[in-house]
């Protein structure tokens, strides 16, 4: 779609844009979409305006429609806020001009409508049938829609080649709200699955793929669970290529097989480059992108070498209550903090936010504990911390449930 960007200026002056290729927008000379009001970074965000949807990556915090975001579609009507300034993207074939205001939106000013061309009238009277046709097809249509809204409550599959992906992710969702769907007509038993196999390795150390269940790491007598738990757990950094700039990510991540597979969130390995995991006996390991979904915020690396490796115990989100005591793990702000762990209560059970299910909970995280751990008071994961609320909110975090995370490793074929 042709990208469109509508805002007003600190003087109240109503401003567009066109976009096309990838843009830096921003308040400092090297934006090329200006925006003047102080609170705006120098460099705040940068929208990609030549992908399909386009997308934002976003330098600065920004918030999409409300929700804090690193990487993010962009669709028509998404509000895009930048510090105090609201930008509203817009399709450019659905922005009417006239000659008074030449490439301008007529939303944005109050001039008059075009002529309607003489041919118009008729074109209306023509062919009434026509008009009953295309009525009755949009009743049928979304009659169709809303009965399948009632079983399919996440439309984006992860990978769009599969046509029963969105029932099974539906299925995932509903068993966390305890709730069943009808088998489809004509679905077969399920069969045992055949034993995994591994891939040819390729190189020195061979990347590790599917496993079988991981083992639990069992806890000595007397031995704190929160210790159980720093063993899965990883600090993870990456030395990546921003906007033509070497920089470096952080984030969090653990280990969901014995084989080296480490769960994180999708916006900690989102860039090009190199990552490495420092483990908590102090080994660094190099890692490689297996799976990711951004939708989900949820992704997999490798670790490259030999294991096994202690991989952390699931527990189970939908029991929990509100205050309930859960524990965050992870590397807040630097590598040098590493593996620490702060305390907060189950603020809610279950929050359902723009069709995805998340546990929201007090623990302080900031950025860093990205991907890390949410656990119980047995060491066992209940979620995946992914975002909190800044600003002048606080306490307001949350996690991916532990249920949601095993139905994508399932279908990625990471655990049985």
């Amino acid at each position: 779609m042709s990208l469109v960007l509508l805002w007003v200026d600190a003087s109240g002056k109503p401003r567009v844009r066109v976009l096309r290729g990838s843009i830096r927008i921003g308040r400092s000379m090297e934006a090329e979409v200006r925006l003047t009001d102080p609170s705006v970074a120098p460099l705040h965000a940068t929208i990609d305006a030549g992908v399909s949807p386009p997308v934002v990556t976003a330098i600065a915090p920004l918030l999409v429609n409300e929700m804090p975001t690193r990487f993010q579609n962009l669709h028509e009507g998404d509000v895009l806020r930048f510090g105090k300034i609201e930008v509203t993207v817009s399709d450019a074939a659905n922005e009417a001009t006239d000659e008074a205001y030449p490439g301008v939106p007529r939303t944005l000013h109050r001039g008059p409508p075009p002529p309607t061309p003489p041919n118009a009238a008729a074109a209306t009277t023509s062919f009434p049938f026509l008009r009953v046709a295309a009525v009755t097809l949009v009743i049928f249509g979304a009659a169709w829609a809303i009965n399948s809204a009632r079983y399919v409550k996440w439309r984006s599959p992860l990978d769009p080649q599969d046509a029963q992906l969105a029932e099974r992710r539906a299925r995932g969702l509903n068993k966390l709200l305890g709730r069943t769907m009808p088998d489809p007509v004509g679905t077969a038993p399920p069969t045992t699955p055949a034993a995994p196999v591994a891939s040819a390795a390729k190189g020195p150390s061979a990347v590790p793929t599917v496993s079988p269940e991981p083992a639990i790491s069992p806890a000595a007598p007397g031995e704190n669970p929160l210790d159980v738990a720093l063993r899965s757990v990883v600090s993870i950094t990456g030395n990546v290529r921003i906007e033509g700039q070497r920089t470096q990510v952080l984030g969090s991540g653990f280990f969901v097989t014995t084989t080296g597979l480490i769960m994180t969130n999708a916006h900690v390995m989102d860039h090009e480059g190199t990552y490495l995991a420092r483990t908590h006996d102090g080994r660094s390991l190099n890692l490689t992108d297996r799976e990711r979904s951004r939708e989900m915020d949820l992704g997999v690396l490798a670790v490259v070498g030999e294991g096994p490796f202690p991989a952390l115990a699931f527990g189970h989100a939908k029991g929990m209550n509100y205050g309930d005591q859960v524990w965050a793990i992870g590397s807040p702000l630097s590598p040098e903090l590493g593996f620490s762990v702060t305390r907060g209560v189950v603020s809610s059970p279950l929050r359902l936010m723009k069709g995805h299910a998340f546990l929201q909970h007090d623990a302080a995280i900031n950025p860093g504990n990205s991907g890390g751990p949410l656990v119980d008071s047995a060491g066992r994961l209940v979620g995946v911390n992914t975002w909190k609320v800044t600003g002048a909110a606080q306490g307001l975090g949350f996690a991916i449930p532990v249920e949601v995370v095993e139905e994508v490793l399932k279908l990625w074929k990471m655990r049985p």
